[in-house]
Formats: C-alpha cells, structure tokens, sequence
C-alpha cells in the first residue's frame, strides 16, 4: 500500500504555485513573496522566511522538488526549484484532493443557503 505524504498548507501552497508556474523561476525569496504578500522586500519576519524555507526543504527532502543551495544573510536558501517528475505528480494529486475539497465545501453552503430560504 503507497501513503501519500501529508503536506502543510505551506507546502501545498508551494507545490500548488510551482505546478501553476512552469517557466522554473522560483527561488526561496520568490515562493515567500507569493505565499505571503503582505509582506514587503526587506521586512520580511525571519520567522515566516525560516517556515518558507524549511517547506521547500521539506519538499526536497521528499524528492519532490530540487534546486541549488546558496548561503545569504538570510542563513541557507535555493535558487532554480523545480518540481521532480515525482513533484509534478503529487502537485497534480494535491491540486485535484483540494478542488475537490473546495467544491464539496461550496455545495454545502449552496445547500445551507437553500435551507434558509
């Protein structure tokens, strides 16, 4: 039996933003900016980098994304991420588990708004 790995909403939210981004042009910096954009260049909390950063190397890890690892101010980053041939196929998985969810969800509430009425 295969157990799919559970991912973080951070993670989702990356494999979701690589997969819709196919030109490979995310970098640790760039998928922080994406999933958090309120904050700005240069303000940005070192804890809410530190979680972006420790989701990519988590996705890593699990060999569903790879790229260069660099040193900056910031600690360890990566530059040039890609999704595996393996990332692509759960970024395909995850984004088809959460539509699926999110129209469950809206059929609920079309459900409840009924009722109501």
């Amino acid at each position: 039996m295969k157990v799919k790995p559970p991912f973080s909403q951070l993670e989702g939210g990356i494999l979701n933003a690589m997969y819709e981004r196919a030109d490979g042009a995310y970098n640790t910096y760039t998928l922080h900016s994406v999933l958090h954009p309120a904050d700005k260049p240069g303000d940005v909390p070192p804890t809410a980098f530190n979680d972006t950063r420790d989701a990519v190397e988590s996705l890593i890890q699990h060999g569903l994304m790879n790229g260069k690892r660099l040193n900056g101010n910031d600690g360890v980053y990566f530059t040039e991420l890609k999704l595996s041939n393996k990332g692509q196929q759960e970024a395909i998985r995850h984004r088809r588990e959460t539509m699926g969810a999110q129209d469950k969800i809206n059929k609920f509430m079309a459900e409840l708004r009924k009722e109501s009425e």
